[in-house]
């Protein structure tokens, strides 16, 4: 099967097609919405002949949706191999059918998740936390925050890490927000993609020293009633037991699962 790069002109068709099961293929939605096929850090193929296979190459990782079975393993080979990709993203079945393949057993290791959309969540106070928008010269600081959280440091250098929060403040496709002690950065969270109507977050960390207090879940609080209140459907990956457990018990609704593989060393 061949794949050729998506143009202006696939622009309605693909997002149609991709809205149809928006739970699984979040990001590749987004990122055409926002950036279109003109950034330099992003390339989008589609099957030559049809729709059905979508690859989205977003600096060196690369996410991969396709509504049906019939999707070419070796096209998709093909892209890891030729760019490199350090990380790999799709809906569950997808990357445990990449991950039977010799190459990726011997490269890669797998993670598997969950996803959810927030329905409400309990707005948190707390007079001994407060919460800043962080500006674009912070990005160095919560990178290096973030890398002490391994599913970061697994899949992120701490350059590029910080490259891509400054870029997604900077167009207004992600905003963090952070908790400071003594000047410092303590606690992070942020919108990993969002467009008009649709955000979803990522990077919640909090320093191994100041997980004392609740910071992390009145930052979440925060952020979701913030983006609720604006009109914006929020979603959220997870692939902690005790965070997938915590979702449930606030009633968000799981709307799809996900796997991510991550090039070994």
């Amino acid at each position: 099967m061949s794949m050729r790069l998506a143009g202006e002109e696939d622009r309605d068709s693909l997002l149609g097609y991709l809205k149809k099961d928006l739970g699984n293929c979040l990001y590749i939605y987004m990122d055409i919405c926002k950036y279109g096929f003109c950034s330099p850090h992003m390339q989008v193929w589609v099957e030559e002949d049809g729709m059905n296979l979508v690859l989205m190459k977003y600096y060196d990782s690369l996410q991969l949706y396709a509504a049906s079975e019939d999707w070419s393993l070796d096209a998709v080979l093909d892209k890891i191999q030729e760019y490199s990709i350090r990380m790999i993203s799709a809906r569950r079945d997808i990357i445990e059918r990449l991950r039977k393949n010799v190459y990726c057993q011997e490269y890669y290791e797998e993670k598997f998740g969950h996803v959810f959309r927030f329905q409400h969540y309990k707005t948190l106070i707390s007079d001994k936390i407060h919460i800043q928008k962080a500006e674009p010269s912070d990005s160095d600081e919560i990178a290096h925050l973030m890398r002490m959280d391994s599913l970061f440091s697994e899949n992120y250098e701490e350059s590029e890490l910080s490259l891509q929060l400054c870029e997604r403040m900077k167009n207004g496709m992600g905003r963090s927000y952070v908790i400071r002690a003594q000047d410092h950065i303590i606690a992070h969270i942020a919108t990993f993609a969002e467009i008009a109507n649709l955000a979803v977050t990522s990077g919640l960390i909090v320093h191994p020293e100041h997980r004392n207090l609740p910071y992390g879940t009145v930052l979440e609080s925060y952020l979701v009633n913030c983006l609720q209140k604006e009109g914006i459907d929020v979603f959220t990956f997870v692939n902690e037991r005790k965070r997938y457990k915590l979702l449930k018990a606030l009633d968000c609704e799981e709307c799809g699962q996900y796997g991510k593989l991550t090039r070994i060393g």
